[in-house]
């Protein structure tokens, strides 16, 4: 993973399965804080990626999103595909992050503002996730104006 390669096992998969599973996965981190998770997807999304690695990415970004949230609040997962594309985003109701800090989030060590916490490794692992398996990912601030960070991912689909 250090230098982005990685020893894959790509194969067709359901990307709504390897995100429920990782929901479950992730879901005693979220009760801990009282945090719901507000899935919207279809039932079936089919990628041609190491499913391994894309659980490992979600875990990264659902973790992030649960750390940065109060107690009490909701992450959403929002899929939607869009052509030949899956647009998966995670939206929680955090500070969200400075624009100052949006093109440098995903860069190796990078922690934001005063984090003491963390390696500053995971959003820097998902970018290489990501970037392996011919996608983007990047951070926007919510659409619908409340506060809060929306991190999201763009995978090929397969047709």
């Amino acid at each position: 993973i250090e230098q982005g390669v990685f020893e894959s096992n790509l194969k067709e998969c359901n990307l709504s399965h390897i995100i429920d599973e990782t929901v479950v996965y992730m879901k005693p981190n979220a009760d801990k804080k009282d945090i719901i998770f507000e899935i919207i997807k279809p039932d079936f999304i089919t990628v041609f990626v190491d499913d391994d690695l894309i659980r490992q990415l979600l875990i990264n970004l659902l973790f992030n999103a649960i750390k940065f949230s109060p107690s009490g609040s909701k992450v959403i997962i929002d899929v939607k595909i869009d052509g030949k594309s899956v647009i998966t985003s995670i939206i929680d109701e955090g500070t969200g992050v400075e624009d100052k800090d949006k093109n440098r989030i995903f860069d190796k060590f990078y922690k934001k503002g005063d984090e003491k916490e963390g390696s500053g490794l995971g959003l820097s692992i998902s970018k290489s996730i990501v970037e392996f398996h011919d996608g983007m990912i990047g951070v926007k601030d919510r659409e619908d104006g409340k506060s809060g960070a929306c991190f999201y991912v763009i995978l090929p689909i397969l047709n």
